[in-house]
């Protein structure tokens, strides 16, 4: 009994670092999408996006869709830009 409980919790934890390893995996990922969007919407190339470039960008039908890969709408973008805007009016990409 002791034999199969030693195992299983061996196979649990393997288990477990499996999932973070993954869930470490999809952030990198996500993360990189997010920045491929905020380069995208640096119109002006200045490495910083300005309330005005953003919402240019965000109507762009396939920047709305590429946004839905992201699981965000237009409208949570522009609180993510509001929650990144360190007062100057622009974010850095």
């Amino acid at each position: 009994t002791a034999l199969f409980l030693k195992d299983t919790l061996a196979v649990a934890a393997s288990d477990a670092e499996l999932q973070m390893k993954e869930k470490e995996k999809e952030k990198k990922a996500y993360a990189a999408r997010l920045l491929e969007f905020f380069n995208g919407a640096d119109t002006s190339g200045d490495g910083k996006i300005t309330f005005s470039e953003f919402q240019e960008f965000v109507t762009d039908p396939r920047v709305r869709t590429y946004l839905m890969t992201l699981e965000l709408d237009a409208s949570e973008t522009e609180n993510l830009f509001t929650m990144l805007d360190d007062g100057d009016g622009s974010v850095t990409a």
